[in-house]
């Protein structure tokens, strides 16, 4: 681990871009490396962790006034799991008479849930008012929520700035068990 984040800290320090970054994940490492379908797989790795982190939704509450609010850690993608536990909470979310969705420390994930997350919460409420909480840890996939939210006025963005990486990035396996991300 150690090793790992002097190599980001050199590489970060050159490159100035948050999604250059090595980490030491031998269970990530292992599923990457398997075969993408089998039950070692990085499918099966990833359906595991949308499973055990509730596709990123921590919590859900009514707040004074009818205000619907929803925690948002990151974007974890599962097929067959993580759109049903999207839908839910947007079931939930769509009786408020405002909606909060609150994405600071997010620091992104998979685009395929920001792409859901984008249809299934900003694009079917539109006629309520919508606001999207941020701060300096909002990277990636959770920066482009925002950002595009404000900018096509469908949200109301509140907080500070974001961290300034909203672009995609790949992740490769070196081994023992290290995973580069890079951006492209």
């Amino acid at each position: 681990n150690v090793f790992a984040q002097r190599i980001t800290e050199d590489m970060q320090a050159v490159a100035h871009d948050g999604h250059l970054y090595l980490s030491f994940d031998s269970a990530k490492y292992a599923a990457m490396i398997a075969p993408p379908k089998s039950d070692d797989g990085i499918d099966a790795y990833n359906r595991d962790v949308a499973v055990r982190e509730n596709s990123g939704i921590v919590k859900l509450a009514i707040l004074p006034g009818n205000l619907r609010y929803l925690k948002l850690t990151g974007f974890q993608w599962a097929q067959g799991v993580s759109a049903a536990v999207y839908d839910a909470a947007e079931r939930f979310l769509r009786d408020g008479d405002a909606i909060i969705l609150d994405l600071r420390e997010n620091g992104g994930g998979n685009s395929d849930a920001a792409d859901y997350f984008g249809k299934t919460f900003i694009n079917s409420n539109l006629d309520k008012s919508i606001y999207i909480l941020v701060d300096g840890h909002v990277a990636s996939a959770a920066e482009a929520i925002a950002y595009g939210s404000q900018q096509d006025h469908s949200a109301i963005v509140v907080g500070s700035t974001t961290y300034g990486a909203a672009n995609n990035n790949k992740k490769v396996p070196i081994a023992p068990g290290f995973v580069l991300s890079v951006s492209y």
